[in-house]
């Protein structure tokens, strides 16, 4: 019997900054399930490509669009059942925010400053893409 070839799951996610009195801020979204603070994320629909994904995720668990995105980093990991994972999160700092509204999966949003979003999201992958992200932008004088 042909063994049955496990596929990698494949997530993307954005890193959305922007400025408040020279101080920079990072959206982050509360998941009503997990109760947790984490960066707008989710999984690459079959067809999809990894920027379009973020864009998604970011419009329908933050009611927020954004253009201007680069690339910031990808990380893999098996989970706690041996499936290979791959998260891509992408940096913006243009963007169209619209009014959130709460939903089934996403309780809340909220724009933190850099330190306190790091110290509020309980992933250590979010925790180094935000790192990233603000240091490419204060590096870059975006």
């Amino acid at each position: 019997m042909a063994r049955k070839r496990r596929q990698t799951i494949r997530s993307a996610g954005v890193v959305m900054l922007r400025f408040d009195q020279a101080e920079v801020r990072v959206l982050l979204v509360r998941r009503r399930r997990q109760d947790d603070w984490t960066l707008p994320k989710g999984r690459v629909r079959r067809g999809e490509n990894w920027r379009a994904a973020a864009r998604r995720e970011a419009w329908e668990e933050a009611a927020v669009r954004f253009g201007d995105s680069r690339r910031l980093v990808e990380i893999a990991w098996c989970d706690r059942r041996g499936r290979t994972r791959r998260i891509r999160y992408w940096r913006s700092t243009r963007l169209k925010a619209c009014d959130f509204q709460p939903t089934t999966e996403i309780a809340e949003s909220a724009w933190l400053c850099r330190s306190e979003a790091e110290a509020r999201v309980s992933s250590l992958r979010d925790r180094r893409a935000i790192r990233r992200a603000v240091k490419g932008v204060l590096v870059a004088g975006k």
